[in-house]
């Protein structure tokens, strides 16, 4: 898959493919990623949940369903950023966010279907630490 990439007209996929197959001639091809979710209360009443990369919107909505809208703030860029992290719905959807912005930021491309179930995981443990029910 990559091979052929190296044919594209399009300079970015050229490079992205070289540094993908660069990975596996090293022997340490991107399989994993370790993926930064924080969160920090001030008080009983607000709380920042602090997550890597530029995530979709649907991480806010989903955070605000199950937490409430009110008193707690979802952050993107934090600690990291090594693309845009989809929701399963973006993921489905394809395009730019679901998979095609890869070859800019460097991981080989899409994210796994459970990304997002992964991801609200961590969101649930570290809120639970920081004392914010559901």
């Amino acid at each position: 898959m990559f091979e052929a990439k190296l044919q594209d007209t399009n300079v970015y996929k050229v490079r992205h493919a070289k540094a993908v197959l660069r990975t596996y001639d090293e022997g340490h091809p991107m399989r994993t990623y370790p993926y930064p979710v924080q969160a920090i209360a001030v008080g009983k009443d607000f709380a920042l949940v602090a997550l890597g990369g530029e995530v979709v919107i649907d991480y806010v909505l989903r955070v605000k369903k199950e937490y409430g809208p009110k008193g707690i703030v979802v952050a993107g860029y934090a600690n990291d950023v090594m693309g845009y992290i989809p929701s399963l719905r973006v993921l489905k959807e394809g395009g730019y966010e679901g998979g095609e912005s890869m070859i800019y930021y460097g991981p080989p491309g899409p994210w796994a279907e459970d990304v997002e179930e992964r991801i609200f995981g961590s969101i649930h443990t570290v809120l639970k630490r920081v004392g914010k029910k559901k």
